[in-house]
């Protein structure tokens, strides 16, 4: 079986790379010199100026002369890239892991939210606002405060905000309006209060394959207020019941949506009032999730993803009985003098792979805009869950204090 894939990620090249798929990437220009630079036996590179764009996509294929058949899957690498991937595959007429408008309702949270209401599923109400004048229909005061407002086909929580009123919300639509022209328009939705899991999965041929559950630290919304950016991953033997629930939930969730083949990641909340939907993605998660559900099942998910994309065999899950987890880590403000090295990091307590993003002489990062900038990760074990919240926490004052800073003004 070959593949043509639309957008270049390392995860989804290595995953090819290790079982011998021959394929084709459509890679972005900012990406091209170092996919080259990556390594790719079993792939060819044809560089395109948007994957997110389909003119750009046919067009790089054109210019190589490069064709698709019925027996090559077709597929996109991430949420901005995975209608185009859909579309690309029904042109051309090559197998698609799924038709466009089921890409569509992994894309649109409007969408997505209305499938999984038709299907009997608990989401938070919402509705689609564009313009202030949509802030005094019904629909969207019935809504009330606290809120959340987010692009309708956003990622990674960049430009998600609480709202606590309606002068806050008018003040800060106004602003993301201003921000660009290609990230509205906008859902306000109701805030759920709860912890948040996430919920991640393979599917084959409609059917789980791998299942796992991990619990946010802190959830997203809160992260940019100084939370702590990371998940662990929950043990089914500890929580045997809501392994049960959850992957019934999940079950539901995709096939609401009518994915049959290949990952989810699936975010909930556990309110009061029981498991509420939060957003799912048709991909893997983000931040080193990969590697925390390795440690605990003993499965690559991103290999799973393609093994399920190409009909190859699926792994067999081995659960251990630690409990990974993973956490962003934040620097103090200011311009960098010092920075600890990746052996410090690595000799942390529990910390089996990190990594090191700021840098000495550059400003360190503002982590209050989403989900995913840092200034260095980590992925850690422990013996159990306590242990690893205790780790995690430990672990981000002595990064905190082991970076200097010049504090400017």
């Amino acid at each position: 079986m070959e593949a043509l894939v639309v957008g270049w990620k390392p995860l989804i090249e290595d995953a090819l790379e290790r079982l011998g798929v021959p394929h084709v990437t459509v890679t972005e220009m900012h990406k091209y010199a170092k996919a080259l630079s990556h390594g790719h036996r079993w792939s060819t590179l044809l560089p395109c100026g948007d994957t997110r764009n389909i003119e750009g996509v046919l067009s790089a294929l054109e210019r190589a002369n490069v064709s698709a058949h019925p027996g090559q899957i077709v597929f996109g690498t991430d949420e901005f890239n995975l209608v185009v991937g859909a579309a690309v595959a029904q042109l051309l007429g090559a197998r698609g892991q799924f038709e466009p408008h089921t890409g569509l309702l992994f894309r649109d949270k409007r969408l997505q939210k209305e499938r999984f209401r038709e299907s009997g599923l608990a989401c938070a109400t919402n509705a689609v606002v564009t313009h202030q004048d949509d802030l005094d229909r019904p629909e969207v005061r019935e809504i009330g405060f606290p809120a959340v407002v987010k692009p309708v086909a956003g990622a990674g929580t960049r430009h998600t905000r609480r709202v606590e009123d309606p002068a806050g919300l008018r003040r800060i639509l106004e602003e993301l309006v201003e921000t660009g022209p290609d990230i509205g328009p906008f859902l306000l939705e109701r805030y759920v209060p709860g912890s948040e899991l996430y919920l991640d999965g393979c599917l084959r041929d409609g059917q789980l394959t791998t299942f796992g559950v991990s619990r946010y630290f802190t959830n997203n919304i809160d992260v940019s207020r100084g939370g702590i950016n990371g998940a662990y991953v929950l043990d089914p033997t500890a929580y045997e019941q809501e392994y049960v629930t959850l992957r019934a939930l999940a079950e539901q969730a995709v096939k609401a949506l009518g994915l049959t083949d290949g990952l989810f990641h699936l975010e909930v909340f556990e309110s009061p009032r029981g498991y509420v939907l939060s957003e799912c993605a048709a991909r893997y998660g983000g931040n080193n999730a990969v590697d925390t559900y390795e440690l605990k099942f003993g499965l690559n998910l991103v290999d799973e993803h393609v093994r399920s994309l190409l009909g190859l065999d699926v792994g067999q899950p081995r659960v251990s009985p630690e409990t990974p987890g993973r956490t962003l880590l934040r620097a103090p403000a200011g311009h960098v003098l010092a920075t600890p090295s990746l052996d410090e990091l690595k000799a942390q307590p529990g910390v089996i792979k990190g990594a090191i993003d700021v840098k000495v002489g550059e400003r360190s990062p503002a982590m209050d805009h989403d989900s995913f900038t840092r200034a260095g990760s980590a992925v850690l074990v422990a013996p159990d869950e306590s242990a690893i919240v205790a780790q995690v926490r430990s672990l981000r004052e002595w990064f905190q204090d082991a970076v200097k800073v010049e504090e400017t003004r």
